[in-house]
């Protein structure tokens, strides 16, 4: 007979490992939950990782970039500061240089130019005779010295023009007459050329365009043995307009010439022919001007001195004749209307009387209103207006008159008027000046040319 307490302790533990291999599956299946949990967790946080590091690395290398390039910029701007400051030191170094050579040639130039006349003065003192020479010599040496002073002046730009009214023609004739018996003694052949439809007075420095003028021929005459001089001074250009004149004085001769290695250090003080054409070129250039040179070797050179937009002086009341005119021959064959626009109640009143016994009639006003009222309903033949009147609010009225009147325009302005600016609205109108107080001589003349020509 079986023991029951047996079987009883097989069924429990069968029951027992029942229960435990079904605890275990039950646990098995949940902790493999739980592990496909974490490793889907480790999982996305290893690709989290994985794309901290790419944008990390990313980061660090536009980091690494930036701060590349914000080196690369500051090594740039100190490259820049460096070759600024290098610039500025070659510039300093040029300058100390120039200003070496300047003293080492100035001094050097005075020494030479300078001791012959002395030696000279000094022995004819001690002669005690030939006065007259010594005086010569001596006046010789206070043109070095103030040579001397007008070239340092010039070199610190401190030099400053005295403009006046200048007749240019009278001052290249009186030039080339100091010229004469050395030319005549060297048996130079002198061709002289003057345009005489330059202007009579402009506004210049005489005593630098006479130094010019005698700086350039002396040359020619000094390097000529024997041959042609061609000495000429021609309008280039003339803008009436803006009352301007452009000139170029030249002088071509047939003498030793120039060779290209001195050619290029012609106009500074190392050059071999002294000081002069240093100055020269200076004072050219101070008055908005130029010296230029063509040269051959042993076949002569040519030197060309232009200015430009030289102010042309206006005839004023003080040149006036007191000759009588008869202004009814500024149009001697049928009538005219001349309109007058200023606010001188004298100026006016005079046009008007010394028109008074003619057929022309003189229309006057004080102010551009009336006056393009008044162009509206009467053909007007010629226009006299106030230079400030015609330019004034952006050149206006110079715009109106374009649009409604053909006719000429004579600007009346101040003798020292100058650089109004006119714009092209006014300028295929404008076609002369006068100056104020109104020169009759001046007035008649411009009439006469404007109502008696097929131009206007």
């Amino acid at each position: 007979m079986h023991n029951p307490n047996i079987f009883m302790f097989f069924g429990i533990s069968i029951i027992f490992l029942l229960s435990f291999f079904f605890l275990y599956k039950i646990l098995k299946s949940h902790y493999e939950h739980i592990i496909e949990g974490l490793q889907e967790s480790v999982n996305n946080v290893q690709k989290d990782i994985e794309v901290e590091n790419k944008e990390s690395s990313n980061k660090n290398s536009q980091l690494r970039t930036q701060t590349t390039l914000e080196q690369a910029k500051k090594i740039e701007k100190l490259e820049r500061e460096i070759d600024s400051r290098e610039h500025r030191l070659s510039q300093m170094r040029a300058i100390t240089q120039e200003a070496q050579d300047f003293q080492e040639s100035f001094l050097a130039q005075i020494e030479s130019r300078m001791s012959t006349p002395l030696k000279v003065v000094l022995e004819l003192a001690e002669k005690k005779e030939n006065f007259s020479e010594i005086g010569n010599l001596t006046r010789t040496i206070i043109k070095l010295l103030d040579k001397t002073k007008k070239a340092s002046a010039l070199k610190s730009s401190k030099f400053s023009l005295n403009e006046t009214p200048v007749n240019v023609k009278k001052l290249f004739y009186s030039v080339i007459e100091k010229y004469e018996n050395r030319m005549i003694k060297k048996d130079i052949d002198v061709i002289v050329n003057l345009d005489e439809e330059i202007p009579e007075l402009l506004m210049l420095d005489q005593e630098s365009v006479e130094d010019i003028f005698t700086i350039i021929l002396d040359n020619a005459v000094k390097f000529t043995k024997k041959g042609t001089i061609e000495i000429a001074l021609k309008r280039e250009h003339q803008d009436k307009v803006r009352n301007v004149v452009s000139l170029e004085f030249s002088v071509k001769d047939s003498g030793v010439g120039i060779s290209e290695e001195e050619q290029k250090k012609l106009f500074t003080l190392r050059n071999s022919l002294g000081i002069n054409l240093f100055i020269g070129k200076k004072l050219a250039q101070t008055m908005h001007g130029d010296i230029l040179c063509e040269s051959t070797k042993n076949e002569g050179s040519q030197f060309v001195f232009s200015l430009k937009d030289v102010q042309i002086v206006l005839p004023s009341s003080d040149d006036s004749s007191t000759v009588a005119l008869d202004f009814s021959l500024v149009k001697p064959n049928g009538r005219a209307v001349i309109l007058v626009v200023d606010e001188s109640l004298d100026l006016r009143e005079d046009i008007t009387y010394l028109f008074s016994k003619t057929t022309i009639n003189v229309l006057s006003y004080d102010n551009p209103r009336d006056a393009i009222e008044a162009i509206k309903s009467n053909s007007v033949d010629v226009i006299l207006m106030d230079i400030s009147m015609l330019t004034s609010d952006n050149n206006a009225v110079a715009k109106i008159l374009k649009t409604i009147s053909g006719a000429p325009i004579v600007t009346l302005r101040d003798a020292n008027v100058k650089d109004k600016i006119i714009v092209d609205e006014a300028t295929s109108h404008i076609v002369d000046h006068l100056s104020k107080p109104l020169v009759e001589k001046e007035l008649f003349s411009v009439l006469s040319n404007i109502l008696n020509s097929e131009t206007y």
